[in-house]
């Protein structure tokens, strides 16, 4: 069971990284073909297709890693992981609702028509709410691979 969760768990994380990967490509080199509707659209159907459900099963594979192997709920990178996960997955519902809303209006507009006034404010803070997004994804892959003791050094030199 445990093996099956962590391979879940490192799949999902994949996907994960992937869908914002995709979203970064599409940001900065979007085919000029497709046109900025198109381009949100595109984002759009990557959050809710990929992003958001990779989102769901890294968060309760991890939750469930943490059920399923007990010493787990005795480690301190665990635990931050898990509020670093916290913060990953608000700030993720946060870019995938102003992706969503982006692309809704951006349908609206014509179809050769870029973005208006109004939306390059909210365009403006996707980028570094990506930016975040991803340093928190980087941050948790860290603290998985590397499982940091957390410790310190007087509480190593106690034992």
């Amino acid at each position: 069971m445990r093996k099956a969760v962590k391979f879940l768990h490192t799949l999902a994380s994949c996907v994960y990284i992937g869908a914002l990967l995709a979203h970064v490509l599409l940001l900065t080199a979007a085919p000029a073909g497709i046109g900025f509707a198109g381009t949100r659209a595109i984002i759009g159907l990557i959050g809710s297709w990929l992003l958001l459900p990779a989102l769901a099963i890294v968060v309760m594979s991890g939750l469930l890693s943490m059920a399923v192997h007990r010493p787990f709920q005795e480690l301190r990178w665990v635990w931050t992981k898990a509020a670093l996960s916290f913060l990953l997955f608000l700030a993720t519902l946060h870019l995938q609702g102003m992706a969503s809303g982006v692309a809704a209006t951006a349908a609206r507009l014509a179809p050769d028509a870029g973005p208006t006034p109004a939306l390059a404010a909210e365009l403006a803070q996707e980028g570094p709410l990506l930016a975040a997004v991803l340093a928190l994804s980087i941050a948790n892959i860290a603290f998985g691979v590397w499982r940091p003791r957390l410790v310190s050094r007087a509480a190593v030199n106690r034992t």
